[in-house]
């Protein structure tokens, strides 16, 4: 029921405000991984894919969508960019090259590791400790 007009700025909004996020937790990352090694790199990759999926939603409620399809459409483009440029491509950016054949601190096989043993860990933390349940139960 929005006019062209309304759409298209809705949509310039909702990729402005993700090219953002994009931007601001690639900045966190490098920052983390510069200042502090790759573990707490890891740490940050793993928090901001934590809370990317609510951001997703947030932003696509944002747009005006005709069906349901082309609203997951939207949603599936921005999560998947956004989780492959964390997980993948910054942690292949802030590894020097030398430092992605051998397997010493600091290298990507290390980095790539530490994310994924937080995300394992993440999971089971989280339903065991259930945030979500305690807050709403007091």
């Amino acid at each position: 029921d929005d006019t062209f007009l309304t759409k298209l700025k809705l949509l310039f909004i909702s990729y402005t405000v993700s090219f953002g996020f994009i931007i601001g937790g690639c900045f966190l990352i490098v920052f983390a991984a510069k200042e502090y090694g790759t573990g707490t790199a890891a740490l940050v990759i793993t928090a901001l894919n934590t809370i990317t999926p609510r951001v997703c939603y947030a932003i696509t409620d944002i747009e005006s969508h005709t069906n349901e399809g082309r609203k997951q459409a939207s949603l599936f483009a921005k999560m998947a960019v956004l989780l492959c440029l964390n997980t993948t491509y910054i942690t292949y950016l802030t590894t020097p090259l030398y430092d992605t054949t051998n397997d010493g601190e600091g290298s990507i096989i290390r980095s790539l590791g530490s994310i994924y043993f937080y995300a394992l860990i993440q999971g089971p933390a989280i339903y065991l400790l259930d945030p979500f349940g305690n807050f709403y139960r007091h």
